[in-house]
């Protein structure tokens, strides 16, 4: 390796320990997500209040909405909104807030904020599977379903504007219900003259972040748009990018809005999505945004956070006439950045991881503690009210989007970290499952527990359900049962191509991890690195991990046998487990020689299934024939390029062999040749039919071959020259190849 390339693999391990190092800052922050929540949570009906303590007068629409979004995020939804719980059952908190009135703290009934949040929880729990579309479709708020809820704001953003159907109203305050005055509050600003105090009962200009959580919701619930609906909503989306970036970039401080830049970014590229979804027109996608403006605008986003790690306070979305001015929060905008800048692109932007680190730090130094009742309420407060601030009270629907954020930011890390590695250790992810070279790979009989099957038939049965099943854009997805093999049996049984064949036909990356991996700095160093490696290996998700040729380090001659007995016993047998217990990829380990390994590695806990490979069976090999055919050197001299021709040679080569070997003694020896032996044994039979060129009879010449000398050649090579031949020759010491063989064959298991 030269020094460039030292120098890049160098830079990239000191990124991917940046990315560790912020994500383990994150879970520590987040590590009680589950009981800030539940303090604010009602126990009659599962809906949260916004301030301590809960208050069972009113749902808390925005607020419960942000509280169930952050939950999910956290997987700890179940665990505050069990199943079939007779209060506070996840369907029916969620039926409560759709039927309850939309007006969130005194804003005008069915307002685009309430309705854009409500849309984007039943969206964000219909995505992540915890009610189905059709729950939440049966759902009615004042007699109007969800869909037609969302439908009906797409078409008045089309027929009035995007400004008149996403702005919000305040109601005018009446004498029996004054406004309270709001200290520290911003005075609103009015949409045509920026900077003019207006009256509270003016509307507010639509925010970027309410238009993004509007789409947010439609495109997870599937929700179709008209093309002319879609216009108006990317026309209005483009001007306001547009717009807010030549504010930031000008550094025009009247203006300027960083944090609706954000926004903007954020809702322009999901539009994108949504359009490269629809395969829409180029007249509906040509306006928006390039990468590299959208790039250019999180850099500027970022220019502006402050030493403190946030963002200061712009213009708000909109005052509440009793709870303050409502901003869009820090944390909302991150978690939106991170959830579609897309972590690799953003994490490797200069300085943004960071940038992210004081975030996180903010969080840690700013979470609050509010004692009321004798009861403790921890969390975070947005800042839009001054009172609730210096009171130190946490905002539940704030202490949610921090949580929120704090684990979107840990799968985004965590995500990010396993693309580095996939890159790190020369990883190809597929494109998608394919299944063709693993339904073309010949099989092998094999006797489990005294039922005689398949190595493809136990394997298929036991792992492709369940890893294609996988949730694929869930980084901390789990493999829910079976998730390790060992993989034991002769050399050239294609232990490797199994494997191999069995990550492309689910669609997983496979990394391969050899003895080399582990003595590559040494001897003296094998037990630094192997904690380095399944440090690596532990942060790997949905993909196959294959441990090959471990015999090679069980028998390396650098190595003592009393030193790697050790190694595999005190150091491997702990990182097996623990990569089994994490479940997140399945492994494999193959050997040649299962005898090698103690029997305290194949226990139950770090094998689920010890599995015998061994060569395919005669009458496998015979269906592989047109393969081994097109694939030999003479074969490919015979019939060149056309498959008609190999077909036919294929057939009439089996036909004559299937009549020929018929002797049960011929047979099992032919069962001991791997398929690459069966194959170099064709190649002799083709040399010694006279087929040479491509315009040779094929019948005929396949005529030509002797039954006597296909005999002998069988013979001949099962004594002397295949891995599994029975007979030593004098020259040579028993066959421990054949001895393990003849031993493994019934050693197959389930545990």
């Amino acid at each position: 390796m030269n020094a460039e390339s030292q120098q890049q693999v160098s830079d990239q391990n000191t990124w991917i320990d940046d990315l560790r190092n912020l994500r383990r800052k994150a879970r520590e922050a987040y590590r009680n997500a589950k009981n800030d929540l539940e303090a604010f949570q009602h126990v009659d009906d599962g809906t949260f209040s916004t301030l301590p303590p809960p208050k069972g007068e009113k749902i808390h629409i925005t607020t419960t909405c942000t509280a169930l979004m952050a939950l999910v995020a956290a997987r700890k939804i179940k665990a505050l909104c069990p199943p079939g719980h007779q209060k506070k059952a996840l369907k029916d908190v969620f039926e409560r807030v759709v039927k309850y009135e939309w007006k969130s703290e005194g804003l005008q009934p069915d307002n685009a904020f309430s309705v854009a949040l409500v849309l984007r929880a039943a969206g964000f729990l219909v995505k992540h599977n915890y009610l189905t579309r059709d729950t939440v479709f049966g759902f009615n708020h004042e007699n109007r379903a969800i869909q037609t809820i969302a439908k009906d704001l797409a078409e008045k953003a089309y027929k009035d504007g995007v400004g008149q159907a996403f702005s919000v109203r305040v109601p005018q305050p009446t004498a029996s219900q004054p406004a309270a005055p709001q200290t520290g509050a911003t005075q609103p600003l009015d949409e045509k003259n920026l900077g003019t105090p207006v009256s509270i009962s003016q509307s507010y200009p639509p925010k970027a972040a309410i238009v993004y959580w509007y789409i947010d919701g439609i495109h997870a619930l599937k929700i179709p748009l008209h093309d002319e609906e879609w216009k108006a909503l990317i026309r209005w989306s483009t001007t306001e990018f547009a717009q807010q970036l030549t504010r930031v970039a000008t550094a025009d401080d009247a203006l300027m809005d960083p944090v609706s830049l954000a926004m903007a970014a954020c809702l322009v590229v999901r539009i994108k999505k949504v359009m490269d979804e629809r395969d829409s027109s180029d007249d509906l996608t040509l306006v928006l945004p390039s990468k590299t403006e959208i790039g250019q605008a999180v850099s500027l986003v970022f220019d502006h956070q402050r030493p403190s790690g946030i963002w200061p306070k712009y213009f708000p979305m909109f005052h509440f006439q009793n709870a303050g001015a409502n901003y869009c929060f820090t944390f909302e905008m991150l978690e939106a950045l991170i959830s579609e800048i897309g972590s690799s692109d953003i994490l490797r932007l200069p300085k943004i991881v960071d940038k992210l680190n004081r975030a996180v730090d903010w969080c840690k130094l700013n979470r609050l503690r509010y004692k009321v009742n004798g009861l403790d309420y921890f969390g975070w407060n947005s800042g839009g009210s001054l009172n609730t601030l210096l009171a130190s009270k946490p905002e539940s629907w704030a202490t949610a989007t921090v949580h929120w954020f704090l684990h979107k930011l840990d799968d985004a890390l965590s995500e990010a970290i396993h693309r580095a590695l996939l890159e790190k250790y020369k990883v190809v992810v597929p494109a998608k499952a394919d299944r063709e070279d693993w339904d073309m790979l010949a099989d092998a009989n094999v006797e489990i527990q005294g039922q005689r099957v398949t190595v493809k038939k136990v394997l298929e049965e036991e792992f492709f359900g369940q890893l294609t099943g996988v949730l694929q854009d869930d980084i901390r997805c789990t493999v829910p049962d079976r998730k390790s093999v060992l993989l034991f049996g002769p050399p050239g049984t294609a232990k490797t191509t199994v494997v191999r064949r069995l990550a492309k036909a689910v669609g997983w990356p496979c990394v391969e991890i050899r003895p080399s991996n582990f003595l590559q700095r040494g001897l003296d160093n094998i037990y630094v690195v192997a904690d380095e490696i399944f440090e690596d290996l532990l942060d790997l998700s949905r993909t196959i991990i294959f441990f090959d040729e471990m015999d090679a380090l069980v028998q390396s001659r650098t190595m003592p046998l009393d030193a790697t007995r050790q190694f595999l016993t005190t150091c491997m047998l702990p990182k097996l487990a623990e990569l089994h217990d994490e479940a997140r990829s399945a492994f494999f380990v193959a050997t040649n020689y299962r005898a090698t390994f103690d029997e305290a590695i194949t226990r139950p806990g770090r094998f689920d299934l010890l599995l015998f490979v061994g060569p395919p069976s005669w009458t496998e090999k015979l269906t592989k024939f047109e393969n081994m055919v097109t694939s030999s050197p003479a074969g490919k001299k015979i019939v060149g390029s056309d498959d008609d021709r190999a077909r036919a040679l294929a057939s009439e080569l089996k036909k004559v062999l299937e009549q020929w070997a018929k002797d049960a003694v011929l047979i099992e020896e032919l069962d001991r040749f791997t398929y690459d032996e069966t194959k170099t044994l064709l190649e002799e039979l083709l040399r010694t039919s006279g087929l040479t060129t491509a315009s040779a009879d094929v019948a005929k010449a396949v005529q030509n071959i002797d039954k006597t000398t296909f005999v002998s050649l069988v013979q001949n090579w099962s004594e002397k020259y295949i891995i599994l031949r029975e007979v030593p020759t004098s020259s040579e010491k028993p066959n421990d190849n054949y001895t393990n063989f003849v031993a493994d064959q019934s050693m197959s298991r389930r545990q």
